[in-house]
C-alpha cells in the first residue's frame, strides 16, 4: 500500500482506523474530516509526510491520535486543543517544528502526550504541565539527556515524565 486510500472516508460510521506499519507514503487527505465518528486514528510507523490537514482537528470524537514515526512537518496546529475527548496524542519521531501549542492544555482528558524526537523548541507550556495534576500520566519531550542540551525546557518529573536527546 503506498497512499492512504481516499475511499476509506466513504465508510459510514467508521470508529477505529488503524493503518500503522503499512509503508504508507504521501500526505494525509483533507477529507479525513468526513470521518465524524472516528475515535481512533493510527497511522504510526509509516512514511507519511507534509503538514497535517486542518480537517483532522475537526474530528470531535477522536480519543486516540497516533502519528508517531512518520515524516510530518510544520507546526503542531493550536486547533489540536479543540479535540476535547483526546486521551492519547502521539506526535513523536516526526519533523514537527516551532513551539508546543499551549492549547494542548485544554485537553483535560489527556493521559499520554508524546512529543519527542521532533524539532520542537522553547518551553513546555505551563497549561500542558498543569495537566500532570489531572489525568496526564505520560509526557515525553526533547528535554535533553546528558550530554545533549534540551530542545524543549521541561522539568523532569515535575512536568515531563521522560526526556529524549532530540533530533539535533
Amino acid at each position: 500500500m503506498n497512499e492512504m486510500p481516499h475511499e476509506i472516508t466513504q465508510i459510514a460510521r467508521l470508529l477505529d482506523l488503524n493503518l500503522s506499519n503499512n509503508e504508507l507514503k504521501g500526505t494525509l487527505p483533507r477529507i479525513l474530516g468526513d470521518l465524524v465518528d472516528l475515535k481512533t486514528f493510527n497511522v504510526g510507523k509509516n512514511a507519511i509526510e507534509g503538514r497535517l490537514p486542518d480537517s483532522i482537528f475537526e474530528l470531535e470524537r477522536l480519543e486516540v491520535l497516533n502519528l508517531n514515526g512518520n515524516d510530518f512537518s510544520g507546526t503542531i496546529n493550536g486547533k489540536v486543543g479543540d479535540l476535547r475527548r483526546l486521551k492519547e496524542a502521539h506526535f513523536g519521531d516526526n519533523r514537527f517544528e516551532g513551539e508546543i501549542p499551549s492549547n494542548l492544555g485544554r485537553l483535560s482528558d489527556l493521559e499520554l502526550l508524546q512529543l519527542q524526537d521532533n524539532d520542537l523548541e522553547g518551553e513546555m507550556p505551563a497549561e500542558v504541565c498543569e495537566l500532570r495534576d489531572e489525568k496526564l500520566d505520560e509526557l515525553w519531550s526533547d528535554c535533553g539527556t546528558p550530554p545533549n542540551p534540551p530542545q524543549v525546557e521541561c522539568e523532569l518529573d515535575v512536568c515531563c515524565t521522560k526526556c529524549f536527546a532530540g533530533r539535533r
